[in-house]
């Protein structure tokens, strides 16, 4: 048998010391486990319910009529037709270009303000009487770009599935009900936003190629203005008639049962707090040990 090393009997002796101490105040480390735990326990039942509200669509389909003449005229006028914004031509929006306006700052910004979300986000500082917000101790009030973090955050969310192309935008709110219209709105809203962009587009087109239609008298650009013209013309129908401009709805939200919430979640919350609630006690023990450690020292020096 070989001896033990003076490490190992360091250890040894640190691990026993350390039990022998458990062992010694094991009552304050049960008080301050208990106190946690329930403390856990009691927020789980009694914190507010978050549902969460899932609208899936997918970006509707992408058309570009009368490429043809576009291509011809861009040959023409160069850089005038970029300029124009003629090479956007179809009746739906980009992808990319949806999502970047679902998630642009003015779009979230016209939502918070719709919904008064600034107020009930700190409804906790609001002063009814007063109509304003209490300032904390720093003297500062809820703004605006608080209200974008905390909706972003904690209210709002978009994923997107790489290989589907399928998008959940996702609403996680109090009122259920109230989240679900949530999701769905915003679809709607980005869906109205991008076609009122896209009309305000062929707009500025066809007012071009009215200006520039008389400045030419060869026979293809004409007939290249006037297909092109077609094209715009086009695009303002279809967008006035087309709901899903930007995406299409695949499954839309729906108010889930009041027991099929998302937060608090409670087995994580019990774990956490037995757990918490047990390296806090020992926590604990140490220090009262370390500060009557020190204690003892400076009074051994004085």
């Amino acid at each position: 048998m070989s001896a033990s090393t003076p490490e190992e009997d360091r250890d040894e002796l640190l691990l026993v010391t350390f039990l022998r101490l458990l062992l010694r105040r094991w009552w304050l480390v049960a008080i301050v486990w208990l106190a946690v735990f329930a403390g856990a326990i009691w927020y789980a039942l009694n914190a507010p319910r978050v549902y969460r509200a899932e609208a899936l669509v997918a970006p509707a389909a992408q058309e570009r009529p009368g490429g043809g003449g576009l291509e011809r005229f861009a040959s023409q006028f160069g850089g005038l037709a970029a300029l124009a914004g003629l090479g956007a031509g179809g009746a739906t929006v980009d992808k990319d270009v949806a999502l970047a306006t679902l998630r642009s700052r003015r779009f979230q910004e016209q939502f918070i303000v719709d919904h008064d979300l600034l107020r009930r986000f700190y409804a906790d500082r609001w002063n009814e009487r007063t109509k304003s917000f209490e300032p904390s101790w720093t003297g500062a009030v809820p703004s605006m770009d608080d209200a974008l973090k905390h909706f972003n955050q904690r209210v709002f969310e978009v994923s997107e599935d790489r290989r589907s192309g399928l998008i959940k935008i996702r609403i996680d709110w109090g009122d259920r009900e109230e989240g679900a219209r949530w999701a769905n709105e915003l679809v709607d809203r980005v869906n109205r936003a991008t076609r009122d962009d896209a009309l305000r587009e062929a707009e500025r087109s066809l007012k071009f190629l009215n200006a520039e239609l008389p400045k030419t008298a060869e026979v293809e650009v004409r007939r290249s203005i006037f297909e092109m013209m077609e094209t715009q013309i086009n695009r303002v129908m279809l967008a006035n008639v087309r709901q899903d401009f930007a995406f299409r709805v695949i499954d839309p939200a729906v108010a889930v049962s009041e027991r099929h919430y998302v937060k608090p979640r409670k087995r994580v919350v019990a774990m956490l707090g037995f757990a918490g609630g047990a390296v806090l006690g020992v926590g604990l023990v140490l220090l009262l040990e370390l500060l009557g450690a020190l204690r003892g020292r400076r009074r051994g020096t004085n």
